[in-house]
């Protein structure tokens, strides 16, 4: 699962809790969850590009303040690991 997708869009689309419930289910049936971010995706005061198409400012800007928080409360909820250990893990 994406970055921005979700960290960015959280409690627009979903609540919070509801997703965490649904990274807990994932982790239960499969123990690895896999979650992806950009640096640019949590920077507040990236440069705003301009002519963007809306559905494109949408995406990119769309609670951009709010990513940092987010992904801090991600961070402190789970446990983490690089994609390279869990591949070495999981052979």
């Amino acid at each position: 699962m994406g970055g921005v997708k979700i960290l960015c869009l959280l409690h627009w689309l979903i609540s919070y809790s509801m997703f965490l419930w649904g990274i807990k289910k994932i982790l239960r049936e499969t123990s690895i969850y896999v979650f992806y971010l950009h640096p640019w995706e949590i920077d507040p005061e990236r440069p705003r590009l301009a002519g963007l198409r809306k559905d494109y400012q949408f995406r990119h800007y769309l609670n951009l303040d709010k990513c940092g928080y987010r992904w801090t409360n991600l961070l402190q909820e789970f446990g983490w690991m690089p994609i390279s250990t869990m591949l070495a893990r999981s052979k």
